[in-house]
């Protein structure tokens, strides 16, 4: 088995073909969710670059709509940067946090999971509230990404639970109790 427990100690592995069928296809989905942090965290930094890229365009845009004289746009750019600057810092923060939560995931897969999702919710309704237009821009996206983030969630707190109920051997040469015994953690 690939996985431990945050003490160090490892778990029994299930002496049954099916739990250990389960674990693995659990720990698979939990590679897929680190897979998945991965990509929200490159999302990221790929969204932002296409603003910095798009940044004079849609300036130029928002100055024809609101009758703004296009010599004003540079100075409008200027008054902008300090809060580019501040979004900017914003988005690497999260793409790195979404990065470390990838290089985490399988320790800590229940609050990292959950913590990821809650996040990713909270941007998509930040980024709603300042311009209702985003709902729909990358709508496929966002929504893979939550089901995929919920699903996470499912197999994270499966895996935690059977992790839970294996015995914890104190070193790699003792011996797992027997089949009539009972094999849950807080036994031991």
């Amino acid at each position: 088995m690939e996985y431990g427990t945050p003490d160090g100690r490892e778990p029994v592995a299930p002496r049954s073909g099916l739990g250990s069928l389960t674990q693995a296809a659990r720990s698979k989905q939990l590679k897929t969710a680190r897979g998945l942090l991965i990509f929200v965290g490159v999302w990221l930094l790929l969204s932002l670059g296409f603003e910095w890229l798009t940044l004079d365009m849609q300036l130029h845009q928002l100055a024809k709509e609101h009758g703004v004289p296009e010599g004003r746009v540079p100075e409008l750019r200027e008054a902008l940067m300090p809060a580019m600057y501040v979004i900017s810092a914003i988005y690497v923060g999260l793409a790195v946090l979404y990065f470390i939560f990838a290089g985490v995931v399988r320790s800590h897969p229940v609050p990292i999971t959950i913590t990821a999702l809650v996040i990713f919710v909270a941007l998509l309704l930040i980024a709603a509230a300042l311009d209702p237009a985003s709902i729909a821009k990358g709508w496929l996206v966002k929504i893979i990404v939550i089901v995929g983030l919920a699903k996470a969630i499912q197999a994270a707190l499966a895996y935690q639970r059977e992790l839970d109920a294996a015995p914890v051997l104190e070193s790699a040469d003792e011996e797992p109790p027997p089949e009539d015994q009972p094999r849950r953690r807080d036994d031991w």
